[in-house]
């Protein structure tokens, strides 16, 4: 009983010099939160992912949408922005029309990635305030501003996402033979996937698809060669993607890739 008396006895004096010591360097005691305030918001604007100030946002979902649907784009760099403005400036005409949203980050997400993986990050930030996310490049123009992305979600019931079919790549065939007929086993509609422009519902599966894509890998002993990897390797998402959303079963069945005059999106020697 004395024993815990006496510790009892010490702590109050402990806790009567500290109050001392906080009311006689209240000033240094300030300094000290504050610069533990300004580590904690550095912190944050590095990482990006819900720092707001990251993002440009227009609002246009102002009327009530039967689907709710925004676009988000990479815009990285002045230089970057000012040499797309006429395709950014027509993105952000045509969300206004159709009463999307239009996200622009302007920061890389992943610092130790090539920036174009921050697309991954982009959408997940922002998948459970809409129905529907586009994520379109920032190089892509929009020469029809009539049609609705609620045509193509509408036409693709009991789907995920929605690609369009990337014209003019072999990368598929730098797989080794055993490879490339087990991709045709699984899909005979195997086919290259650009990620230009891509559409996302809201729902387990895109959260699972996406964060899975961040850390899937393929081994360099599938190709023929090493160059062949790299060359694979040096496609960043798209390669990934294209191979994850066709042969993987917990993703292949919910995608669906557009082709020929049904795709939502051209290269430039396609119109």
């Amino acid at each position: 009983m004395i024993k815990i008396l006496l510790y009892y006895i010490r702590l109050c004096n402990m806790l009567g010099k500290l109050l001392q010591f906080l009311k006689k360097y209240k000033i240094i005691l300030f300094v000290v939160l504050f610069l533990i305030c300004l580590l904690f918001v550095f912190k944050n604007r590095k990482e990006g992912y819900n720092n707001e100030s990251v993002y440009e946002i227009y609002d246009n979902n102002g009327k009530k949408q039967k689907i709710k649907i925004a676009v988000v784009m990479l815009v990285i760099g002045d230089n970057y922005r000012k040499l797309l403005k006429p395709c950014i400036d027509k993105k952000i005409a045509y969300c206004k029309k159709h009463n999307y949203d239009i996200i622009i980050c302007k920061k890389n997400l992943i610092p130790k990635k090539h920036l174009i993986w921050s697309k991954i990050p982009l959408i997940l930030n922002f998948i459970d305030k809409y129905d529907w996310i586009l994520c379109s490049d920032a190089d892509t123009l929009i020469m029809n501003d009539s049609i609705k992305l609620e045509n193509y979600i509408n036409a693709s019931k009991g789907k995920n996402a929605i690609f369009n079919e990337e014209q003019g790549s072999s990368w598929l065939f730098n797989l080794r033979k055993e490879m490339i007929d087990y991709a045709y086993k699984v899909n005979t509609n195997f086919t290259h996937i650009s990620t230009s422009e891509m559409l996302f519902k809201s729902c387990k599966w895109t959260k699972k698809f996406l964060k899975s894509l961040s850390k899937f890998s393929l081994s360099p002993y599938l190709f023929e060669t090493f160059i062949r990897f790299l060359l694979f390797n040096n496609l960043q998402e798209q390669g990934y993607l294209t191979y994850m959303a066709q042969i993987e079963k917990p993703f292949r069945q919910k995608v669906k890739v557009l082709t020929g005059k049904k795709k939502f999106s051209y290269i430039l020697s396609d119109t």
